[in-house]
């Protein structure tokens, strides 16, 4: 039980790490004008919108299963 929560506990932190890397290389990308079309017109951001809430998602059900095992 104590194992299984100390895992838990370990995705949790890789997750919130793993979000930082994910913020920062968009804000890397959007600086240097990698979301630009060849027209010039900036593409949505809608694939980093995903990625951030793909990632909340997968922080709660882990948060949750991290509560439940301890």
């Amino acid at each position: 039980m104590a194992v299984e929560a100390l895992y838990l506990f370990g995705r949790i932190l890789q997750l919130i790490a793993f979000k930082y890397v994910v913020i920062r290389m968009f804000d890397y990308f959007e600086s240097n004008d990698f979301f630009k079309t060849k027209s010039g017109r900036k593409i949505h951001r809608s694939i980093h919108d995903i990625a951030l809430v793909s990632l909340h998602l997968l922080l709660i059900v882990q948060i949750i299963r991290y509560l439940v095992a301890t």
